[in-house]
């Protein structure tokens, strides 16, 4: 009985470890991908600009527009301007789908040459948003 209690326990841990190992693949090849074949034609990005995508039905959807509502004014407090674009999923579902957008919330900033430089699939804090931005800040000085 223990032995079936341990097996059952360790195919659980192993379900869950390569289900985080895809996670971090996903992103990688997502972020490696150069942009002009990932970015629809759609988007525009003269400046770092965050896309957004959120459907309706989306219940974590209105906590993460605060956030990045929250991010925006912090941002513009110091001088600095940071582009939304927010996408509807489920009417934009081919920009989705060329995306890669499995869940929504989902958040993708882009540096101001259309480069992804991060993806953030579920809620997203306020304070995770600027520091993406701070980071492309920095690269760009």
């Amino acid at each position: 009985m223990f032995e079936r209690f341990l097996f059952s326990i360790i195919l659980l841990l192993l379900f869950f470890l390569a289900a985080k190992i895809y996670g971090v693949y996903h992103e990688r090849q997502i972020l490696r991908r150069p942009r002009w074949r990932m970015l629809p034609d759609k988007i525009r990005f003269d400046k770092p600009t965050l896309l957004y995508f959120w459907t309706p039905e989306c219940s974590q959807c209105k906590p993460q527009e605060q956030q990045i509502e929250k991010a925006i004014n912090g941002l513009r407090q110091s001088g600095k301007i940071l582009d939304v674009q927010k996408y509807n999923a489920l009417e934009e579902q081919k920009m989705a789908k060329e995306m890669r957008v499995m869940t929504v919330p989902t958040t993708v900033l882009l540096d101001s040459h259309g480069a992804i430089t991060a993806w953030n699939a579920g809620l997203t804090q306020a304070q995770k948003l600027v520091q993406q931005f701070e980071i492309i800040q920095a690269q760009v000085k």
